[in-house]
């Protein structure tokens, strides 16, 4: 079998699920960290990120390393060559979780290239057979009303906040013949969500702020700033940097590029700039850190851009 991308999860609401609250569903934890992908191609386990097949010899920042130092995950697609594991590799991101639930596999679906997905009470206990972590369901097989949705939206099973639900029927079609799911996310997230994917709402008051953060706060200019600092410090640039790389970052951006942004933008509030920079900074210089510098790789637009 060759890579096959998840597919994308559409925000409840969306033409593409309208309906899906029709039909029974089940309502399971989102977790923010890295898309993956597990399969069995001519014998060999093979990995994926959201959006590509991991060559053999590249980590993603541990994710192969630990599949292939879980010899049940071989055995088990062996027994299934048909199969593919969705997970997500759970590195350092939007959501702080605890220290000790970084670096772990939580597998949320497995799909049948032949029927489809399985039933979550069967990811469940394959995970819990293989030895990985699953995301946990708030609510299985219910009818469910954006009402009751939202009591989950903002809670954790392993962190005190959460980023949302994701609405999963497995016998849901949409009118254009997708079997698709749905997603809430949770208001907090949705700004750190903007910022990381250049979204914005042009009627947002943070419109103007939001374009300039899309614009300059680039992966070029961190590390433009991480080069420059590292040769003035001593040790090697790690998180207990962040205030100051997204410090740098932000002064760097005001005095290089302010002549450019006036020509654009002629009302700016600098306070929330700044507040914004940081965050985009920040996420940018930890995404470096965690070996993710491909944004996309570790969530791509694809599935968030619109949450």
């Amino acid at each position: 079998m060759k890579f096959k991308t998840y597919p994308k999860i559409h925000r409840l609401g969306k033409e593409e699920v309208e309906d899906i609250l029709n039909t029974p569903v089940t309502l399971q934890e989102k977790i923010d960290g890295a898309n993956t992908s597990i399969w069995l191609d001519d014998g060999v386990v093979r990995c994926g990120t959201r959006t590509r097949e991991l060559p053999l010899d590249e980590s993603f920042n541990g994710f192969q390393e630990a599949v292939n130092a879980n010899p049940a995950i071989k055995s088990w697609l062996t027994e299934h060559p048909n199969l593919r594991l969705y997970s997500e590799w759970l590195v350092k991101h939007t959501i702080t979780y605890p220290d000790d639930a970084y670096r772990k596999i939580y597998l949320y679906d497995i799909y049948d290239d032949e029927s489809g997905y399985y039933p979550q009470s069967e990811v469940k206990r394959i995970a819990q057979e293989l030895g990985l972590e699953y995301p946990q369901v708030f609510a299985e097989d219910v009818i469910a009303t954006p009402e009751s949705i939202a009591e989950f939206v903002g809670k954790s099973f392993i962190a005190a906040n959460g980023e949302g639900v994701v609405v999963k029927s497995i016998h849901y079609t949409n009118k254009f013949g997708d079997n698709v799911y749905a997603k809430v996310v949770h208001e907090k997230f949705k700004e750190s969500n903007a910022i990381v994917f250049g979204g914005n709402n042009k009627h947002s008051e943070s419109y103007n702020e939001m374009y300039i953060v899309n614009k300059y706060c680039t992966l070029g200019r961190v590390q433009k700033i991480m080069q420059k600092l590292q040769n003035v410090t001593e040790k090697r640039l790690d998180m207990e940097h962040t205030s100051q790389v997204a410090g740098t970052c932000y002064h760097d951006m005001i005095t290089e590029e302010i002549w450019d942004i006036i020509k654009k933008i002629k009302v700016i509030d600098f306070a929330r700039l700044q507040r914004l920079s940081h965050k985009k900074y920040i996420q940018i210089y930890h995404d470096i850190l965690n070996n993710t510098i491909s944004i996309a790789d570790s969530h791509g637009p694809s599935e968030n851009v619109d949450a």
